[in-house]
């Protein structure tokens, strides 16, 4: 898993090629759908 430090990454975004990403080099996220 990759440091972020302190931070938590929130996506808010529902593209797959980002969650790719951010899965594909292990950082934690939380997916947010702003309406």
């Amino acid at each position: 898993m990759l440091s972020v430090g302190n931070y938590k990454i929130i996506l808010a975004s529902n593209s797959p090629r980002r969650q790719e990403l951010l899965t594909g080099l292990g950082i934690e996220y939380t997916l947010k759908i702003m309406p």
